[in-house]
């Protein structure tokens, strides 16, 4: 997905942060490019824009793959200059056996016959709250700029290697969110998995409506755990490779 689709959540936080939004490699408007489409590269692309930009302390908010994106970066680069984590609706624990497999199998075919109509109703069905059609298509057409062959890489790799033994490295404030697809629960135990591999975390299943006010909460308390002064930078990596990045020197603000 194109970092366009945390354009709400973006100017929810502007109001007391400075945020940039990131597109890592072969997404959105960011370079194609045949090499490095997996977690493991996008947690050093991560780490260069970080670098460069200086935006540490940051908070890594990472939405589905972006998940494992900021997984791989912990598993590679650590945790400092790293204040906190928000992980959101992603099956980063789970396993590889034959139902699962067969699904992704049918899932990756369906990509190939038809990538736009996939990636149409997927992007349909990523939100609670009714969207307007020109917002739709716009996202749509976001999506459909990483080349299909690049997209079932990109999911290959998601699958290929088990991510979930670097969140025992994870030392700080973490929140958890988990979507309920529509009353469904079946996938909270992932999150629960999640939650009891990471030393520091708090698991959070509720309407997505309610993500960005419960983040908002959750980084104020981490600010006052960690940090002398309210001043910080914070980084929101979307999942399916688009992120955003949050960041500081402003004073923080209080949430009712």
């Amino acid at each position: 997905m194109p970092a366009a689709i945390w354009e709400h959540q973006i100017v929810f936080f502007s109001e007391a942060t400075r945020v940039l939004a990131m597109e890592p490699r072969s997404y959105g408007l960011s370079t194609q490019t045949a090499e490095g489409n997996n977690p493991e590269a996008h947690a050093r692309d991560i780490k260069a824009v970080l670098d460069q930009l200086k935006l540490r302390p940051a908070v890594l908010v990472g939405w589905s793959l972006g998940v494992d994106d900021i997984t791989a970066y912990v598993d590679q680069c650590g945790t400092d200059g790293i204040s906190a984590l928000v992980f959101v609706d992603e099956l980063l624990i789970y396993q590889r056996d034959s139902d699962f497999m067969n699904w992704y199998s049918d899932f990756i075919r369906d990509i190939q016959r038809d990538r736009p109509g996939v990636t149409a109703k997927f992007v349909r069905g990523m939100y609670l709250k009714p969207q307007s059609e020109e917002y739709l298509q716009r996202i749509t057409r976001g999506a459909m700029l990483t080349p299909t062959d690049t997209a079932v890489a990109l999911l290959d790799a998601w699958v290929a290697v088990d991510r979930a033994p670097a969140l025992e490295k994870i030392d700080k404030p973490t929140l958890i969110v988990s979507a309920s697809y529509g009353g469904d629960l079946k996938y909270l135990g992932t999150q629960q998995d999640m939650q009891r591999r990471i030393r520091w975390s708090r698991p959070l299943c509720r309407r997505l409506r309610s993500v960005q006010r419960a983040v908002d909460r959750f980084l104020e308390g981490a600010r006052q755990k960690l940090e002398p002064s309210c001043g910080q930078t914070a980084s929101v990596t979307q999942g399916i490779g688009s992120a955003a990045e949050l960041g500081a020197g402003q004073p923080c603000r209080q949430v009712p």
